[in-house]
This record gives C-alpha cells, sequence and structure tokens, in this order.
C-alpha cells in the first residue's frame, strides 16, 4: 500500500494521491502563512494543517521503517537489519526529513525551557550581570542549541 508499483492497486494509488495532495496542500498554507493578513485571520487552520501533515506524514515514515523487513531485496536480513537499512536509505532519509525539523523544534524548545529554568536558580544575584553570567554558565548548551537550529533550518 505504500510502494506505488504494478502490484498496487485501487487503495495504493489512492494513499499515494493523498500524499501528493497533503503535500501540495501544506505548500500553499506554507506560503498563504507569509501574507500578515492570511497569517492573522488563519493561523488556526494553518496551525491545523500542518500538525495535519505532521501526524500523516509521521505514521508513513513509521509504517515504511516497521514493513521494511517486507521489502524483497532485503528479504535475507533480519527485520532489525531490514530497518536499519531503510533508515538509512535516500528515502528513508528524506522521509526522516520531512518530519525530524518538527519534532526538534520540540526537544530544542523544551531544552531552552530547561536552559530558563537552570539560569533562574541565579535569583538570589540581581547585578545586571546575572543574566551575562547565566549565559555564560549555560554556554555549551546554547552552542549545542545553535548547532542543532542551523542544521535543521
Amino acid at each position: 500500500m505504500l510502494e506505488l508499483g504494478s502490484g498496487g492497486g485501487r487503495l495504493t494509488a489512492a494513499v499515494s494521491w493523498a500524499s501528493i495532495v497533503l503535500i501540495a496542500v501544506t505548500l500553499a498554507a506554507t506560503v498563504l502563512e507569509t501574507v500578515p493578513s492570511l497569517a492573522n485571520a488563519h493561523s488556526s487552520l494553518f496551525e491545523v494543517i500542518e500538525y495535519a501533515a505532521l501526524a500523516a506524514f509521521s505514521a508513513e515514515h513509521l509504517a515504511r521503517l516497521w514493513t521494511a523487513a517486507e521489502y524483497a531485496r532485503w528479504k535475507r536480513l533480519g527485520p532489525v537489519q531490514c530497518r536499519l537499512r531503510f533508515a538509512v536509505s535516500p528515502p528513508g532519509l528524506i522521509d526522516l526529513a520531512a518530519v525530524l525539523p518538527f519534532w526538534l523544534s520540540f526537544a530544542v524548545a523544551s531544552g531552552f525551557k530547561a536552559f530558563l529554568v537552570s539560569s533562574s536558580r541565579h535569583d538570589d544575584i540581581h547585578p545586571p550581570w546575572a543574566l551575562l553570567e547565566a549565559l555564560y554558565a549555560e554556554r555549551r548548551a546554547l552552542l549545542g542549541y545553535f548547532v542543532i537550529l542551523c542544521g535543521v533550518s
């Protein structure tokens, strides 16, 4: 059902077309969201589209990863090796690249919240340089977040 080929039926074609339509709708929403008046008026709709696409493409990636053991060319390998082989294959990496930035944003955002919480332990220090001291103390974590953000964008 995930692979459009000679053995695919109507359901396979429907899944393929649904994926194409979802990509087109997501791209259109992304473009329309750059117009400030539309972004303000329809922000919740754009958010719903983004989350729906994320859910669909995450589910597709997980389904492809799970069913990798069924690929004829990898049948001789064990299920774990098949899944690892798919994960590092070009289609697997492309699928991962489609959803990873969004999932990483949660990790980075929660990491940034952890930084804010850890920097709040300097509450007993109120001089103007307290924030600078907190930033210096967390410089490695901030550098890591910066590298991740640069890699994602």
